[in-house]
């Protein structure tokens, strides 16, 4: 079962995120809860603590694990729904930093794809001079590779989403807009939909 965030606990949940990752994952978790429900937003919003931690692990350990940056950029997507909270996303960079992570997730993306294409030929171009022992061991690593990109694919859709979905809230703004499109916004979208 899931644990249950109360707001009262929020400090307990900030001290998760200067733990180790998986306490960082748990602590983001939680305030996640926190964020979805429209009534928390605005005490959150005037936790100057809580955004400056939530900022600087998402500015410092996005690489670290997806499902850390997911619960985090989801949480600036909760804020990004309200206007009102524009301010606070944009204080932190959190746009920038969303458009870096995209940027990253979509070069990562193809990188998987190319190291899955060249497994699959190799394996195509093998299976007429090889013995088969060669083969099913060729043929396991190829599904093995396919089957943790597709698990990998899945957990990065989830971050994508999230952070197109911020992006396009914060494009309200005609200057956020235009910031965007300078950073290749509009090349990194095409990208993706070609997945």
């Amino acid at each position: 079962a899931e644990e249950t965030a109360n707001i009262n606990d929020l400090e307990d949940y900030i001290e998760l995120l200067y733990e180790d990752v998986s306490g960082k994952v748990r602590g983001s978790g939680l305030i996640l809860q926190l964020s979805r429900n429209p009534d928390n937003l605005d005490e959150l919003s005037q936790n100057e603590t809580l955004l400056g931690a939530l900022s600087r692990v998402l500015r410092e350990e996005w690489r670290s694990s997806i499902d850390l940056t997911t619960n985090i950029i989801y949480i600036f997507f909760c804020f990004s729904t309200f206007t009102q909270f524009h301010p606070v996303i944009m204080n932190f960079k959190i746009g920038s930093q969303v458009m870096d992570i995209l940027q990253y997730e979509v070069t990562r993306y193809n990188q998987w794809s190319s190291d899955l294409n060249k497994g699959q030929k190799s394996f195509e171009n093998m299976k007429s001079s090889r013995e088969s022992e060669d083969m099913d061991r060729e043929k396991s690593e190829v599904d093995t590779l396919d089957k943790k990109v597709s698990k990998l694919c899945l957990k990065q859709e989830q971050t994508l989403r999230v952070s197109i979905y911020l992006l396009l809230n914060l494009s309200e703004d005609i200057k956020v807009e235009e910031k965007m499109k300078r950073r290749g916004a509009t090349s990194l979208l095409v990208q993706l939909l070609g997945r």
